[in-house]
């Protein structure tokens, strides 16, 4: 009988082997790969970009890129040719909005109120091309239009306000107060509509809160309170079904509740308590986890960093009924 030594299995090892090792890397390389997203899957990234340049944008699309982010969302933002320079249009669809309020949203009742926020700032939201092409996400600048809202209204104008005068009856106007109409002034958000086929639209919000002078407990600046005062009333008017808004809010947590009843509020991180998302509940939000990425945005001064955190939330489209 012939010796069998370990000489005669060595090919049936080599050739073992190596199957062996090929189904284990098959396996980790499909436990790794990124699960394809549903169709009505959406995800945001919000950051305040004050300062923005090529290094603020390199550090956001880094986190774009490793947690499958769809929209980048910034408040603070560059200049529309700025923005060009820096991001790859082959990549991102770019839109762009100013903090300033229309000037035909300015004057009530014959009353004008006056910009009350430093001037010059804009909003920036960047969509992937690839997210727009596979799910059909679709994307239009809507117009942030105050005066056009029944409920704006009555808290500007109070008991002068349209919806509740009888055309039968001559009922006396009061005075309508100054602090009241300047509310028209204050820092506009950026609107846009969100659609994917054979689901409810979508209203997203990019909004920085104003601060103005002074300070309030809860919120940074007096004017804030004043905004999301004026927020949570005309995102009730908005027609869509349903609603967020996203950004840097300048108000803490219980602050913000207390104006947007019934909305699920997504906060940035410890570092940041004035940066949140605000979302209507049937959107069913939850937070991305970064990592710690978007609490190392808020590093003032270091390159490629700002004064607040970035954050990230993914949210479902809910399906046409």
């Amino acid at each position: 009988m012939p010796l069998i030594t370990l000489y005669h299995l060595m090919p049936s090892l080599e050739i073992a082997m190596p199957k062996r090792v090929r189904s284990d890397i098959n396996s980790a390389a499909e436990s790794k790969s990124p699960k394809k997203k549903a169709r009505n899957d959406i995800s945001v990234l919000s950051a305040n970009t004050c300062g923005f340049d090529s290094s603020k944008w390199a550090k956001l699309e880094k986190i774009a890129d490793d947690k499958q982010i769809d929209m980048v969302v910034m408040q603070e933002g560059p200049r529309p040719g700025v923005a060009d320079d820096i991001i790859d249009s082959s990549i991102w669809d770019l839109y762009s909005a100013s903090e300033y309020p229309d000037k035909d949203q300015l004057t009530i009742e014959g009353k004008k109120a006056s910009y009350t926020f430093s001037q010059g700032k804009n909003y920036l939201t960047a969509v992937r091309k690839s997210s727009k092409k596979e799910r059909g996400l679709s994307i239009t600048a809507g117009h942030y239009k105050p005066t056009r809202s029944p409920r704006v209204c009555k808290l500007i104008l109070g008991d002068n306000a349209p919806p509740k005068r009888d055309a039968s009856k001559r009922v006396p106007k009061r005075p309508v107060s100054d602090d009241k109409v300047r509310l028209l002034g204050l820092r506009a958000p950026q609107a846009l509509q969100l659609t994917v086929p054979g689901c409810q639209s979508v209203a997203l919000f990019n909004y920085h809160a104003p601060q103005g002078s002074g300070s309030s407990v809860g919120y940074s600046g007096m004017d804030a309170k004043s905004g999301h005062d004026l927020m949570s009333e005309y995102m009730k008017d908005d027609g869509s079904a349903e609603h967020m808004l996203v950004g840097d809010q300048n108000a803490e947590v219980a602050a913000l509740k207390s104006h947007y009843h019934g909305y699920d509020v997504i906060s940035a991180g410890r570092k940041d308590k004035l940066s949140h998302a605000v979302c209507s509940s049937g959107l069913h939000a939850e937070k991305i986890d970064l990592d710690g990425a978007g609490d190392e945005f808020n590093s003032k001064g270091s390159k490629g960093c700002s004064d607040h955190s970035a954050y990230a939330f993914k949210f479902c489209i809910p399906e046409t009924k």
